[in-house]
């Protein structure tokens, strides 16, 4: 249940308060001029998340791993 603080105990207690709902994840609300307002936690998204996919291999990708640099000719390997 989330715990409900004047605005002026939040302020004494704001890192230590803070760092009890990122440790929990459990809420802390508190008022201001008869309003209720809440501290949460919300995680962050990775940002490889919103990395698309991309196809860069065209072909088997086992064949790179025998594949020998020196063999390598130009017109024919381009397409």
């Amino acid at each position: 249940m989330p715990q409900l603080l004047t605005i002026t105990a939040l302020r004494k207690q704001l890192f230590p308060v803070a760092d009890r709902v990122i440790k929990t994840g459990v809420s802390v609300k508190f008022t201001k001029d008869n309003h209720v307002l809440k501290l949460s936690v919300e995680k962050k998204p990775d940002k490889l998340a919103n990395l698309r996919k991309h196809n860069v291999i065209v072909g088997n990708p086992e064949d790179l791993v025998n594949f020998k640099v020196w063999e390598w000719n130009e017109p024919e390997n381009i397409k």
